[in-house]
């Protein structure tokens, strides 16, 4: 029995040596003195090593936000895309206003013409010239060439009106720079009465008042190259009815006024800019452009040179310009529907 009794002692030590049975104090492993040894069994946590690994941090929208312009954003495609622009505004056909159908042309015996003017009888129409002179001009336009009733030497005419309330239905004209006159017949000769300055056009030189139409009550319109400025005056008293408006600031097309016909049928302003080569009709106050009239879009630059004058002919459905171009002076009858 004793026998059997420590050969289990033996049996346990010797297990317990060989790791078979595993003592709760000792565990084994490896200990730097061996493969494997006896070591204390840890009683602290061992602290996990760790590294500065960056982290991802989604971008912020740090600029504003900021809308497609117009011309990015898609086009519907329920709409056509547009493949051009237009290089000016083609005219409506339903505002009720005139439109610009045809023209005819002829050649007329004056020096720069620059002002024109339908008659009081609407029979013919006035026009006058750079070099002061004084003609009749035909309503047919394959003999227009009238008669040349006066030169006024050493005048500047650049515009010319029917005082339509006057009892003689006197005619009135501008001067450049700056004046305006009064052209009376007695008898058989013509005479200028100078009436009044348009002060702020003084010192405009060859750029100063070329356009004058009469308006109702006594009170006259006048521009300016220079600004394309418009003046309301008083014939009577010579004195400026309201200050002067800035077309340029009404329709930024508008570079000068090179003329002006008021309508007094339609109640509509009339213009006509020989360096846009476009006639526009604006309200009667001037404040607002109705419709505008491209003239290259029948005609070419060569053939237009410098239109510099028009005037309104409801009888014929006609708009009359005239132009001047290297000394050669045309008279346009330009055919609209529903003048």
């Amino acid at each position: 029995m004793k026998t059997l009794y420590l050969l289990l002692v033996l049996f346990v030590i010797y297990s317990v040596e060989a790791g078979v049975v595993r003592s709760p104090k000792y565990r084994y492993g490896y200990n730097g003195y061996g493969r494997y040894g006896k070591t204390k069994k840890r009683t602290t946590t061992k602290t996990r090593k760790t590294y500065n690994r960056p982290t991802y941090t989604p971008r912020r929208q740090t600029t504003a936000y900021r809308p497609i312009p117009t011309s990015q954003q898609p086009v519907p495609t329920s709409q056509p895309i547009p493949t051009s622009q237009p290089v000016s505004p083609q005219p409506a056909t339903n505002d009720g206003l005139p439109i610009f159908k045809s023209f005819e042309v002829a050649p007329v015996k004056v020096n720069e013409l620059s002002g024109l003017n339908l008659s009081a009888e609407e029979d013919f129409v006035w026009g006058v010239g750079d070099s002061g002179d004084l003609v009749k001009f035909s309503l047919n336009i394959d003999n227009p060439n009238m008669s040349s009733e006066y030169s006024f030497k050493n005048n500047d005419l650049e515009g010319i009106t029917i005082y339509r309330d006057s009892p003689n239905k006197d005619l009135l004209a501008c001067r450049e720079p700056s004046s305006v006159i009064k052209i009376s017949k007695s008898s058989s000769k013509y005479k200028i009465d100078e009436l009044f300055e348009v002060e702020e056009a003084k010192g405009y030189g060859n750029s100063g008042i070329e356009g004058i139409t009469y308006y109702k009550n006594d009170i006259v319109y006048l521009g300016s190259q220079k600004g394309a400025k418009l003046w309301k005056y008083n014939i009577k008293t010579g004195q400026k009815v309201e200050n002067a408006i800035s077309l340029g600031n009404v329709n930024r097309n508008i570079t000068e006024i090179a003329d002006l016909h008021y309508d007094e049928i339609r109640d509509k302003l009339w213009l006509i800019d020989s360096e846009k080569f476009q006639i526009f009709i604006l309200s009667p106050d001037g404040t607002e452009v109705l419709k505008t009239y491209n003239l290259l879009e029948k005609i070419s630059k060569d053939d237009l040179g410098n239109p510099e004058a028009l005037t309104v002919d409801h009888r014929n459905g006609a708009v009359w310009v005239g132009c001047d171009f290297s000394g050669t002076s045309k008279l346009y009858k330009l055919k609209f529907d529903n003048l």
